[in-house]
């Protein structure tokens, strides 16, 4: 497999930024493109002080201010999306969890790249819905991080039944190059969610019965799903389906 290293980002909010400061942190070059230069200056001040950004990093012994400033130095804010796949190695898409807005995100990706693979980061929508999209449906994928990001270890990487067996080796490989657990799924176009949303999914639903019954308060029902089985959240508070931590 050829060296792949530079990385296009479309979304520069809480998911943007913590992938593009992931793959910063570990060599690539990351170009990163919003709509607006007011949120890309957002962007990169998270990624630099935010409560899981590179100074915190270095903070915690992860970096070394130069390897921060080394990481920074790879790092490019646009408005262009022209500018920011030219050279890329692959795009990775992650704008707000709309439909449609991907959907639109996905026609202009396709507009001005030609056979890099692209990756969505949605949280549970159809990868083969959206491969539909792009004129050559297989070089898209899904790569669902969790957020945030930079400290969470698992990346569902998502087939959908046009996808190239090169995209997921490259997905693989980036998760993997990156520090991070990758489970590789099949999509499933009828559900949404792949496999950690649409479990939580079912758990919120039963624990909401459970109150709904008078059985136990929203309070012990959070109590007794972290304390019995060790979850860092209980299914009543944390974010819901298709929700992600700031």
């Amino acid at each position: 497999m050829p060296v792949v290293d530079s990385a296009a980002i479309i979304g520069g909010g809480i998911m943007g930024r913590g992938i593009g400061q992931t793959l910063l942190q570990n060599g690539y070059s990351v170009t990163i493109r919003d709509i607006d230069e007011d949120i890309l200056a957002e962007t990169k001040e998270k990624m630099i002080n935010g409560s899981y950004g590179l100074k915190r990093a270095v903070d915690s012994g992860y970096l070394t201010e130069s390897e921060m400033e080394d990481a920074l130095d790879r790092l490019t804010l646009t408005t262009d999306l022209e500018e920011t796949v030219d050279g890329a190695d692959f795009v990775l898409e992650a704008v707000t969890e709309d439909l449609n807005l991907k959907g639109q995100v996905f026609q202009e990706i396709d507009e001005v790249t030609d056979d890099i693979p692209i990756f969505t980061n949605t949280s549970g929508f159809s990868i083969t819905g959206l491969s539909n999209v792009v004129e050559d449906s297989s070089r898209v994928a899904g790569t669902h991080f969790f957020s945030p990001v930079p400290v969470m270890n698992l990346v569902e990487i998502i087939r959908a039944p046009a996808t190239d067996d090169e995209v997921i080796e490259l997905a693989e490989s980036i998760v993997d190059d990156v520090g991070k657990q990758g489970v590789t799924i099949t999509d499933d176009p009828h559900h949404y969610g792949f496999i950690v949303n649409r479990c939580w999914a079912a758990m919120r639903e039963e624990a909401r019965k459970v109150v709904r019954e008078g059985i136990a308060t929203e309070e012990q029902v959070n109590i007794a799903l972290r304390e019995g089985r060790n979850l860092p959240v209980g299914p009543l508070e944390g974010p819901g389906l298709g929700e992600e931590w700031d």
